[in-house]
């Protein structure tokens, strides 16, 4: 034990380390220390774990069904230079499929459409109703999962993409968890990449400048998961995760308006001064951990706290409680909160408060000092014998559950926002 927190003590001080200075060998690192973390863990679990054996894979194909509908508008618009419209409407629909191949081996296929339309995005041009006013991105992802069963061992990888008119991303990950005391106990470690590549997109009236900008980005990331069953009541999680990002991570058709600027700038066709310009490196830092806990038969209580760091000066805490209350055997109702509160990054700007001296500039609000709450409430169906039972091709279908969740968020300064989330879950039995 005291090992490990060597170890763990180790590579928080060297992620620390690594924001000051985010050199790839640090990041690297940083990485190898986690891996020698699990490895370490993993190893003790190795010896506890001799009589212990995971229960296989069930035979049913599950599948889930996710609809979301999302609106926001707000006052700071990036495209505008940081002051104007931020209103937008997302449709989204997700599909998953987890398809067991044996009692050892499981395929899980997911695939997503997203539609929207931006009036910010539409402010690229001057011109409204054009091109950038709405968009359609399609993304999906391939997971293989293997355990061994009388190792309590998990192993998992992904490979996925994503697509719109702007942005094509390859993905992958790949990760390895380890159960012991009878599952009670569980730590994971995994490793994920995206590879993108962005289409270079100006402000109109700055499109005959000469930009010299690289259009890929990559991302890499390690995370480290432990989760514990403390008693029938009490379950919680730990997580801590590292990214490095390299390449644009800026916006290029996020205006940029140096002091002086007038207040109706892009409304009168002033001309910005320059685009929006960040690091070409980042590195992310979050630290979470979420605990569940059982008030009694019918009531349950879920919390979770984040703090998060990056390399860009950027500190964040989030606080969300969630309420869930059983109705019935088949009912149950829930509430939550969230609050997030953040620092500013070291590089943002209000509307016309850079200066050309500035090396990097964003008049991103995302970036800026800002505080957000979340409200949500809920309400899921779920029969123990199911909503529904019906015969499709030569599997029997199960309609399982069904769950509408709506949200409103407000966010200080100038947003507001609210979704409503409709999703629902199948089981296919064979027949034979």
């Amino acid at each position: 034990m005291a090992v490990k927190l060597v170890v763990a003590a180790a590579v928080i001080k060297l992620m620390i380390k690594s924001l000051r200075n985010p050199r790839s060998a640090q990041v690297a690192a940083c990485w190898l220390l986690l891996g020698c973390l699990f490895v370490g863990v993993n190893l003790i679990a190795q010896t506890e774990t001799s009589s212990y054996r995971m229960a296989p894979n069930k035979t049913d194909i599950e599948v889930d069904l996710l609809n979301n509908y999302y609106n926001q508008d707000g006052d700071f618009g990036a495209p505008q230079g940081g002051l104007g419209t931020e209103q937008l409407d997302n449709i989204a629909g997700l599909v998953v499929v987890k398809i067991p191949l044996d009692s050892n081996s499981a395929l899980t296929v997911q695939a997503g459409v997203d539609h929207y339309s931006s009036a910010s995005t539409d402010r690229i041009d001057y011109q409204l109703s054009t091109e950038s006013a709405s968009d359609l991105r399609a993304y999906g992802s391939v997971t293989w999962t293997e355990r061994d069963l009388g190792k309590g061992v998990t192993y998992s990888a992904t490979a996925g993409l994503s697509n719109e008119y702007d942005y094509f991303s390859i993905n992958g990950a790949a990760s390895i968890s380890q159960e012991w005391d009878r599952g009670a106990s569980e730590l994971s470690f995994g490793v994920k990449a995206f590879i993108d590549n962005w289409l270079f997109i100006a402000p109109v009236e700055l499109r005959g400048q000469e930009f010299n900008i690289n259009t890929n980005r990559r991302s890499y990331g390690a995370s480290l998961v432990y989760s514990q069953i403390i008693n029938t009541r009490l379950q919680a999680a730990f997580t801590a995760e590292l990214t490095y990002m390299r390449g644009l991570l800026s916006t290029p058709f996020h205006r940029i308006y140096y002091v002086g600027a007038p207040l109706d700038a892009y409304e009168t066709f002033i001309p910005a001064d320059g685009i929006e310009r960040l690091p070409d490196q980042r590195i992310k830092f979050p630290v979470s951990a979420r605990v569940n806990y059982m008030l009694n038969d019918v009531l349950s209580l879920r919390t979770f706290a984040r703090y998060y760091l990056d390399s860009w000066g950027i500190r964040g805490l989030t606080g969300d409680v969630e309420l869930s209350y059983d109705v019935s055997s088949d009912w149950s109702v829930m509430s939550g909160f969230r609050y997030y509160n953040q620092r500013e990054s070291d590089y943002y700007f209000a509307f016309a408060t850079a200066t050309v001296d500035d090396e990097f500039v964003t008049s991103d609000i995302d970036l800026s000092e800002l505080n957000m709450t979340k409200y949500t409430l809920g309400i899921r169906y779920e029969p123990i014998v199911g909503i529904g039972r019906t015969k499709f091709f030569k599997y029997g279908l199960e309609w399982r559950h069904l769950s509408l969740r709506g949200a409103y968020y407000d966010r200080n300064p100038g947003l507001t926002a609210y979704s409503a989330t409709l999703s629902t879950g199948f089981v296919l039995r064979d027949k034979k």
